[in-house]
């Protein structure tokens, strides 16, 4: 597999996160969505540059209050296609699964969220036992540690 990435598609990710810093709302979100059209049209679906291209997405989605929606559908697919490419017990996969938590709990789903906690959780202590070092910083550094 080719560890390329395309520089056209990560330059519309930049320019839309700098229209977007810049306060052109408009132009930022048409430039991210052009960024994503391309990461689907150059690698396909199912790729994992694809998985990081929703992620990114995601996050930057969930900080504009009215697109949360779409944060939230950004971070399903790239849990789904980070489960079909790179693995379910991969570290991204992992951080997408906690990425998609921490925007249902934006939109109030906060159930959704922590089930989506829980999950991560098993695969952890699946991956590495229980009560491992590093699970209270994975713990705390989730968007748990903000659930009411």
């Amino acid at each position: 597999m080719s560890n390329e990435q395309s520089a056209l598609a990560e330059e519309a990710l930049e320019a839309g996160k700098s229209a977007l810093f810049q306060g052109q709302k408009e132009l930022g979100l048409d430039l991210l969505s052009e960024s994503l059209s391309l990461h689907e049209q150059i690698y396909g679906v199912l790729h994992p540059d694809v998985a990081r291209g929703y992620s990114k997405l995601s996050l930057i989605y969930n900080q504009l209050d009215e697109t949360r929606t779409a944060a939230c559908d950004l971070a399903r697919k790239a849990v789904i296609v980070g489960e079909r490419t790179l693995g379910l017990d991969n570290h991204e996969t992992i951080l997408n699964w906690l990425n998609w938590a921490l925007c249902e709990h934006g939109n109030g789903n906060t159930k959704e969220a922590l089930v989506f906690i829980l999950h991560v959780l098993s695969i952890w202590r699946n991956l590495f036992g229980e009560g491992h070092p590093d699970e209270v910083t994975m713990m705390v550094s989730s968007p748990m540690i903000s659930l009411n």
